[in-house]
């Protein structure tokens, strides 16, 4: 529910009719009474009391860490840049109770308002530039039940085989370390299921994909090394792989986080 206002506008110029045109992108107005006008000198104020319904894409690429702004624009490209121009109030924007998202919780929202360039065709009554107004609603996600479920079990299970890589040379550990890599990556592929289940299905990778990728090739890649190198793991040339492949893991982990969650 939202209270819209124009600006003073001559009756004369533009009528009243072709400001009721205006629309949403990606939405449906539910109601639209009649405006409520004021006169100012000659010209005359319109406002709105509008309820809206509409639907936006959401942005699931760093799931199980994603927020969301939810956008809704509206739109008269029937008018021109000297006609008339829409403005709302953040105060002047009403949500229903109904509105509830699982797992995020609303905490704000912005309104933007101004002109948007049109690009006209040879057939096209509209104008090159018209009155918009974006409205971003921020969620943000709350609750760790996600990240327990998804983040936690693949870092635990990247450093259970990094302390494993590790213990090679000792007496008795080369048995100990290839079944804990072993029992690892078979998890990590019937854990793929459970991933599967609980990540928005969005066509692409989101963070928790990016992760599971990175667990899976340096656990696999440490237990090809220890396979190979499994009469050699005393010599001080495995010693300084070991040492490397350790350092390197471990700094490429820190790199992909910080990476996914801020750079990117």
């Amino acid at each position: 529910l939202m209270l819209l206002k124009t600006n003073s506008f001559d009756p004369s110029c533009v009528s009243l009719d072709t400001i009721n045109k205006f629309s949403f992108k990606k939405g449906e107005v539910l109601s639209r009474p009649e405006p409520s006008l004021r006169v100012d000198g000659k010209n005359l104020r319109a406002s709105y009391k509008i309820k809206v319904r509409f639907s936006s894409l959401l942005n699931y690429s760093l799931f199980p860490f994603d927020d969301h702004i939810v956008r809704i624009i509206l739109e008269n490209k029937y008018l021109s840049t000297n006609d008339v121009i829409y403005h709302i109030e953040d105060k002047d924007l009403f949500f229903s109770n109904m509105i509830k998202i699982l797992g995020w919780k609303y905490y704000g929202h912005n309104v933007v308002w101004g002109y948007e360039k049109n690009i006209k065709t040879k057939n096209d009554a509209t104008f090159g530039a018209y009155p918009e107004i974006v409205f971003s609603i921020k969620f943000k996600r709350f609750g760790f039940n996600s990240i327990f479920t998804l983040i936690l079990p693949l870092i635990f299970m990247f450093f259970i085989c990094i302390f494993g890589f590790s213990l090679l040379g000792r007496i008795g550990a080369l048995s100990f370390v290839i079944s804990t890599m072993l029992s690892c990556i078979g998890s990590l592929f019937l854990y793929r299921i459970v991933i599967d289940k609980i990540t928005p299905k969005t066509g692409q990778l989101v963070f928790v994909d990016f992760l599971y990728i990175f667990v899976l090739v340096c656990i696999f890649l440490q237990f090809i090394l220890t396979v190979c190198f499994h009469k050699q793991i005393d010599t001080p040339f495995f010693i300084k792989i070991r040492i490397f492949v350790v350092s390197i893991f471990q700094m490429s982990l820190i790199f992909l986080l910080y990476y996914l969650l801020f750079a990117r």
